[in-house]
């Protein structure tokens, strides 16, 4: 993979678009703004790391332009936070992809894990509301105990049943 300080006039009008999107609803990430191809015989494509203010690499918010010429969705502008990735056609609108990376900025998105497995092979996408942690707490599968992990850190944190009793997460 190749990465490149962001030029506006070497990517295409797909990628160009979503970059303009990107600074205009977020200016204080302009300057982290870059491009990147994978094989040298492919097209740059806008690419945008922001780091989380926890400092934690997986934690970072990356938008991009999917670069993958042999999947449905290239040319589609694209999310990922920690484990979960997501399209344009899977967010429905802009605005609706928008609307997600403005939740996991306020840390109202965020992954859960199970405590008595490797998070690599059991976590979950979704968002902070006590009856879709109670949903993950009672579950067959569930140990009872899940750790939290948003964007800032600010919901971190390992629950389970008693916690919920106290009230909800904020």
């Amino acid at each position: 993979m190749e990465q490149r300080t962001y030029d506006p006039s070497l990517v295409g009008d797909a990628s160009r678009k979503y970059a303009d999107i990107l600074c205009a609803r977020y200016p204080e990430w302009s300057s982290l703004l870059t491009m990147i191809r994978l094989q040298p015989d492919e097209p740059w494509r806008m690419d945008l790391l922001v780091p989380s203010p926890t400092g934690d690499e997986d934690r970072a918010l990356q938008f991009w332009m999917n670069a993958y010429p042999t999947c449905m969705n290239y040319d589609e502008p694209s999310i990922e936070f920690g484990h979960m990735h997501a399209h344009l056609g899977v967010c429905g609108s802009m605005e609706e992809l928008l609307d997600l990376a403005d939740a996991i900025r306020a840390d109202k998105m965020v992954e859960y894990f199970d405590l008595s497995w490797d998070p690599t092979h059991w976590w979950v996408f979704g968002d902070l509301r006590d009856d879709y942690l109670l949903d993950l707490l009672t579950d067959p599968s569930s140990s009872g105990r899940i750790r939290v992990r948003s964007w800032g850190g600010t919901k971190d944190g390992e629950y389970g049943l008693d916690d919920l009793k106290i009230g909800p997460i904020r």
